[in-house]
């Protein structure tokens, strides 16, 4: 049944014995019918169930487990499908904890979902409790406005599950690194944060120059002027 991805569906186990791997258990338990179907999502079999029973079983049995058998594939495959998630999600936030640069994600009513290592090390827990409350009602391209009066030099990039075209383009308008909306692959989000940390790094050096050189350039400094 599996190999074949057919259903199979034995009304009289005791005239077609031919397929049953042990009879002498059939008989042994009486064993009157058999009904299996594969359990198949998108093409993909995630595996089969079948039913012996004691019984005969009829065609409108074998319809209801069909049934039956649709209903637990989708099961399946959605419990593995967030368990992958709940993986790529920690897989993720081990990506940015070790990245050197302040980094959070916030939910549509602006508050804080996850900060990581960096940012905790350059403002301390304080800073996480602060800025999950200091946003409320804003949603995500509001709280991208809001840091970037107070820390013009820090590169944003967006990650999200409900993106689409004028959100992406706003964010970017305002000088968001990426706009990610999963499913993405690691690679992905790699590049996006080498191109943040190269363009952190480049803002850095040319204010180390200005510095150097006396020359101000507000728009590289924060707004309160740390």
């Amino acid at each position: 049944m599996a190999a074949s991805r057919h259903p199979i569906f034995v009304k009289d186990v005791a005239a077609q014995n031919d397929w049953v791997v042990r009879p002498e258990w059939a008989k042994r338990e009486e064993i009157r019918s058999f009904a299996g179907h594969p359990l198949i999502f998108r093409h993909k079999l995630l595996g089969v169930i079948a039913v012996f029973s004691r019984q005969p079983l009829g065609q409108q049995e074998f319809t209801w487990l069909g049934l039956f058998a649709n209903q637990a594939a989708v099961a399946i495959a959605n419990a593995c499908a967030e368990r992958a998630l709940r993986s790529s999600e920690r897989n993720l936030a081990a990506i940015i904890n070790a990245i050197p640069t302040a980094a959070w994600t916030a939910r549509s009513d602006g508050s804080c979902d996850f900060i990581n290592q960096g940012w905790l090390d350059y403002a301390g827990t304080f800073a996480l409790l602060n800025v999950s409350v200091c946003f409320p009602g804003l949603n995500g391209l509001d709280l991208q406005k809001s840091v970037a009066v107070e820390w013009t030099n820090m590169r944003i990039i967006f990650i999200t599950g409900y993106g689409d075209v004028p959100k992406t383009v706003q964010a970017m308008k305002a000088g968001a690194v990426e706009f990610l909306t999963k499913p993405f692959n690691d690679e992905v989000l790699l590049t996006a944060i080498r191109q943040a940390l190269d363009e952190a790094a480049s803002l850095s050096l040319r204010r180390r120059r200005c510095r150097n050189s006396g020359t101000v350039m507000p728009h590289l400094l924060p707004a309160n002027g740390r």
